[in-house]
Formats: C-alpha cells, sequence, structure tokens
C-alpha cells in the first residue's frame, strides 16, 4: 500500500490481512551514489525499513535494504552539529545490497494460502509467529482457550463436532466457544463443516 505524495514518514505501507501488524517503508531513489539527507533528527526518523535505490533511473538500479535501527546506527552528523546524512560507503555495503531476503524474515505472504508469519523480533503473541490461512486466524498464545481447541483438534485432526463438544466438556471449555473454534480451525485448514 503506498502512501500518497511526499507524506511524511514511510512512503509504503505492507499490511497483514487482519491489519494487526504493519511495516512502514520508506523508499529514498538516489541518479548516483551519494549520501541520503536524514534531517537533524535521527530519533525521529519513523520507517521499520529503508530501501535505498542508487541509479534509479538507468536500466540497472540497485537497492540497499537496511533496519531503522541500522540507518539510525550509521548515520553522521554535520561537522557544525547540523544535518544527519547516511554517506555512501555506509549503506553501500554487501550485507545490504539487493538484500530483499531481510525483508522475507520480517513477513512472508505466501500463495493461496494467505500465510503470514511475523518473526520473533516483533515479540508478538504466541512466541513469534502468526498465522493465517483462507482468511482464518491462528489463535496466538494468549488466546489460551482457544489455542487450546486447536490443540487438540492438530493432535486429532479427525473429531467430528459432537466428539470435540465432549471433549470440551471433561476439560471444562465453553461450548459455544468449542464449536466456533472447531469450524474457524476446519476453516483454516481448508476442510468442508461437517
Amino acid at each position: 500500500m503506498p502512501t500518497i505524495r511526499n507524506a511524511r514518514g514511510s512512503d509504503m505501507f505492507i499490511v497483514n490481512p487482519d491489519e494487526t501488524l504493519t511495516l512502514g517503508i520508506q523508499s529514498k531513489a538516489l541518479s548516483k551514489r551519494s549520501a541520503i539527507p536524514l534531517g537533524t533528527n535521527v530519533d525521529k526518523l519513523q520507517s521499520d525499513w529503508w530501501i535505498l535505490t542508487i541509479h534509479a533511473n538507468s536500466e540497472n538500479p540497485v537497492c540497499y535494504i537496511l533496519s531503522l535501527d541500522e540507518v539510525r546506527r550509521l548515520a553522521s552528523q554535520d561537522k557544525n552539529g547540523g544535518a544527519f546524512w547516511l554517506e555512501a560507503r555506509h549503506y553501500d555495503r554487501d550485507e545490504f545490497r539487493e538484500a530483499w531476503h531481510r525483508l522475507d524474515d520480517k513477513i512472508i505472504i505466501s500463495g493461496s494460502e494467505n500465510i503470514v508469519t511475523v518473526p520473533k523480533s516483533l515479540s508478538l503473541e504466541n512466541g513469534g509467529s502468526i498465522q493465517f490461512r483462507n482468511g482464518v486466524r491462528r489463535p496466538g498464545s494468549r488466546s489460551v482457550k482457544c489455542a487450546a481447541v486447536w490443540e487438540y483438534l492438530d493432535a486429532n485432526p479427525k473429531l467430528t463436532i459432537a466428539e470435540i463438544c465432549e471433549v470440551g466438556k471433561a476439560r471444562g471449555w465453553n461450548d459455544g466457544n468449542t464449536k466456533i473454534e472447531y469450524y474457524q480451525w476446519r476453516k483454516f485448514h481448508g476442510l468442508m463443516k461437517s
């Protein structure tokens, strides 16, 4: 999702299907290899990821992918204490050059299953991954009761609705919630309702 015109902050956002996760992307395009202006306060920089493109008007542009922390750490300030810059020698490195895999580690949206996986570094609720498939979000560790139903169904995938309700009664699960989670689990796995 690109932003409009010369908006302050991110130029693009990556958003998962239910909009519970958003990553901001800052894009800087240069006609040649040169320093990138960062303003007078690097603490005000906001975008999670920075994509720097040099030779942007040529047939062979080169992109560098850096995290916000890296941009802040590598920034240098004018001698008079004014503006900050990201010098070309600081971003023009093999570790950043065409390093698109670095974004793959942050959000992966793949194929028709529409699965989104998020890394542990984002401190998400279920130890680092949230999955969406067929329009359904798998419960995280904070959804203790819902996750318990899913874990039981993962281990016993052939159960009918009546059977999982019996298990739920024995374990003290809410009957209505057990039924909802049963159908959500089946939809997640692309199974027909029984």
